[in-house]
């Protein structure tokens, strides 16, 4: 039994790594990097603040019930694979829970054009010169568009994890070696059990703590970075905090940021001013980026009609900006 056990211990299947092996070289490599370490998904303080949107990571957005986290994850997704120069798309899924395709193709034109979808969807477009102008740009640029779409409403997460790993090695050349910018980007919109059998056996915070913890390890096994959007709770209307997200700790253990997209509240856009946006950003929790303080936030401009953002300045830096003038006076 003892010389079996030896075996055991030689043959192991894991090789352990000496973390001294490649020090220098690793260190060096980072600083001598000329590309950002994350996708750009269009709000360069968001990715700062959260730790960036890297490869084998997976960040979390949150937020109420029709708020605006689906048009963000499209927008995200639209920044990504189309807004930039084709030499600089990169191949972009969005695995959705709720939208159909031709949902996702009418927001997409709404924030590629400007044109409110009540427009779009309508056709009142086809009669106004500018909009056509628009909406034929529109598709003259969406033609090349690496931009991947599954429906995954009722699937559980062992049939979505196999989508992720067709995409990753069929339209992404497979999994990056290394500490290298991401080459592509995934969306999971949202976070929520997909069928009734997901807790015939088990409580739901248990599910969603599975689901999170097998969508952060294929994240990490393929070396790709993942944005995950999800859902606040009712807390939400009384404290910004990770307690606000639907499933709390669950979720927020599998997360490499957890953030908060939100509506701000009056008195917030009276204090701020309407030029300071009507959203907010809040990075609550962060492993690599340095999240936001008690009192601080980005600030955001939505226009919900054609579901496009513009991220502003932080909060704190408002503050400052304010202080310094008195300063003068």
């Amino acid at each position: 039994k003892i010389l079996n056990k030896t075996k055991l211990i030689d043959n192991g299947p894991d090789d352990l790594e000496n973390l001294s092996t490649g020090f220098e070289e690793s260190i060096n490599e980072l600083a001598d990097r000329s590309v950002p370490l994350g996708v750009d998904v269009g709000f360069p303080r968001f990715q700062k603040d959260s730790g960036q949107i890297r490869n084998g990571t997976v960040a979390g957005i949150f937020a109420r019930a029709k708020a605006g986290k689906s048009q963000l994850a499209t927008f995200m997704v639209h920044n990504v694979a189309i807004a930039r120069q084709e030499h600089l798309r990169l191949p972009t899924l969005i695995l959705d829970t709720e939208l159909q395709a031709m949902d996702q193709q009418m927001r997409l034109c709404g924030m590629m054009t400007g044109i409110p979808y009540e427009i779009i969807e309508s056709g009142a477009w086809k009669s106004n010169k500018e909009q056509v102008k628009l909406m034929t740009e529109a598709f003259k640029k969406v033609k090349a568009a690496p931009l991947y779409y599954k429906n995954i409403a009722g699937r559980s997460i062992t049939h979505v994890i196999p989508i992720i790993r067709k995409f990753v090695h069929k339209i992404c050349g497979g999994p990056q070696v290394g500490n290298k910018t991401p080459r592509c980007l995934i969306v999971y919109d949202y976070i929520k059990l997909m069928n009734a059998k997901d807790i015939a056996h088990a409580k739901e915070y248990e599910m969603l703590n599975f689901l999170l913890s097998q969508l952060h390890d294929t994240a990490i096994d393929l070396n790709v970075p993942i944005v995950a959007f999800g859902q606040l709770n009712r807390e939400a209307f009384k404290v910004d905090s990770e307690q606000a997200v639907a499933g709390t700790d669950r979720i927020n253990w599998n997360l490499d940021s957890v953030s908060i997209l939100r509506r701000k509240k009056p008195e917030e856009v009276e204090a701020d001013g309407s030029q300071r946006g009507n959203y907010m950003f809040k990075c609550l929790l962060s492993r690599r980026g340095a999240g936001h303080e008690e009192g601080d936030w980005i600030n955001l401009h939505f226009a919900k009609n054609c579901g496009q953002f513009k991220e502003d300045k932080r909060q704190s830096e408002v503050s400052e900006a304010i202080q310094q003038i008195d300063g003068v006076r």
